[in-house]
């Protein structure tokens, strides 16, 4: 199976929730809180060279948690490009995580669409 995901609201702004959503035959979404990102940026305050990287980590932690329990049944991730230049980052962290669970899956970077479930989905929750 091949799912399509998007984000609302990115994680570094931390006035305002994330929302991260997938679509394929059914869809689901995984929100952020404002103020969990916050607690977030406060933790690694101060801590050289740490303050950006809980974004790229985050992002492929809510990755894995927003798949769940189908992971098994999902081979392709296709994931909207939301941080140009760091789909490295984010793409070795989830597969770490994938990996770990003992799952393999394809991860591409593309640009989604305003067209697709899980940008609609990510946009309305």
């Amino acid at each position: 199976m091949q799912i399509e995901v998007d984000q609302s609201g990115k994680l570094e702004n931390t006035g305002t929730h994330t929302v991260l959503a997938f679509s394929n035959d059914e869809s689901r979404s995984v929100l952020i809180p404002a103020v969990e990102k916050r607690r977030c940026q406060q933790a690694l305050r101060g801590k050289r060279g740490k303050q950006h990287i809980w974004v790229f980590q985050g992002f492929a932690a809510a990755l894995f948690l927003l798949v769940g329990g189908t992971w098994g049944e999902v081979d392709t991730v296709v994931i909207d490009i939301e941080y140009p230049g760091r789909q490295g980052d984010i793409k070795g962290k989830l597969l770490e995580l994938t990996n770990k669970s003992g799952q393999r899956q394809q991860v591409f970077f593309h640009k989604v669409g305003k067209r697709s479930v899980a940008h609609t989905r990510a946009m309305t929750t």
